[in-house]
This record gives structure tokens, sequence and C-alpha cells, in this order.
């Protein structure tokens, strides 16, 4: 994952510029301290590092899942599937991230619905936040959702920390029988 973080770094200004062409946001030396594509790619990198650090410490805890899907913006995909580029590069093994285009309300029927999928995080609207947690209550899926709050994702309070690792592990439970479990 580190090996990730490094290859997302090095390609951050290509990142940058194609996220400038989408969303007509400059990349100009003004911008690169506040609002600009090449601060939301400084702010992925140092998030994807921060949270390989978080994983590094000793828990009890374990992986909700071994694979992630990803539903990127409706609007301007591209930089998603770009990304794609960079996991096959960076030894991630086929399959452990998946990225579907299209309606995030859309997909996220069909993720929450189905079986194999044990947690959905779901950032949009609350009628959406809503059917999310109302579905998954029938096959007990592990949800986070924001219920259309809006959240500010390049402030490491609210973009990456505890709260995120806490949302992608279970306690794990060893259970060690004391003495005889057959006595005569």
């Amino acid at each position: 994952m580190y090996y990730l973080a490094e290859n997302i770094e090095l390609r951050r200004q290509e990142f940058a510029d194609r996220l400038s062409l989408q969303t007509g946001r400059l990349l100009t030396a003004a911008l690169m301290k506040s609002a600009s594509p090449y601060r939301d790619c400084s702010t992925g990198q140092r998030t994807l590092t921060s949270m390989v650090a978080l994983c590094r410490k000793p828990r009890c805890m374990e992986p909700l899942a071994n694979c992630v899907v990803i539903v990127p913006s409706e609007i301007h995909p591209l930089s998603a599937l770009d990304l794609y580029q960079v996991f096959e590069t960076s030894d991630i093994p086929g399959g452990v991230v998946n990225i579907l285009t299209g309606s995030k309300d859309h997909l996220a029927k069909y993720l929450v619905e189905h079986q194999d999928i044990q947690s959905v995080w779901y950032f949009g609207s609350e009628a959406g936040s809503k059917y999310v947690e109302y579905v998954s209550a029938e096959n007990v899926k592990r949800t986070w959702v924001n219920y259309g709050l809006s959240r500010k994702w390049e402030d490491p309070e609210q973009g990456e920390g505890e709260e995120f690792l806490y949302q992608v592990t279970q306690v794990k439970n060893i259970w060690i029988p004391m003495g005889d479990i057959f006595a005569n």
C-alpha cells in the first residue's frame, strides 16, 4: 500500500491536470494551496499514507473484507479510471479494487442488496442513506452513511484517521477454552 501511495505521488501532477480539465477549476500557483485539483490529489495521497500507517498498528481487529468496490463521481469518473492504472502498476492484486461507474444511487441499490458484500459506505442524500440502512438490515450488512450532511474530506479530522479504521475493521475474538471440556 505504501508503494501505491508512492506511485500516486509520482503521478500527482498528471492527476491534477486531468481533474483541472474535467472540472474547469484552474491549476494556478495561487490555487495550489487552496481549493484546487493539485490540493485534491495531495489530500488523497496523504490520506492513503495515513491509513496505511494506522493499519500497521497492532490491534485485535480484522478487516471486514479483502476487496473494495469504488463508485466514482458520476460527473467526472475518468480520474478514478486513471487511478486503476496506478493500482495495476503498484502490485495490487486483480479484483482487490473494483471501480463501477454510473449513478451512485442506482449502484448503491444493488451493492446494498448483494449478499456477498459485508459493508457499504454511502455518502450522498438523506433519502439514499435511509435506503441503504433500511435494506442492509435484511442481510445484516454494516453501513456508514452521512444522511446528506457534507464532509470536508481535505480536513484530516473528517477525511482520515481512527474513524475510518473503525469502519473497515471488526473486533477479532479468540476463544480459548480453559480446563477440561470433557470431564468424566
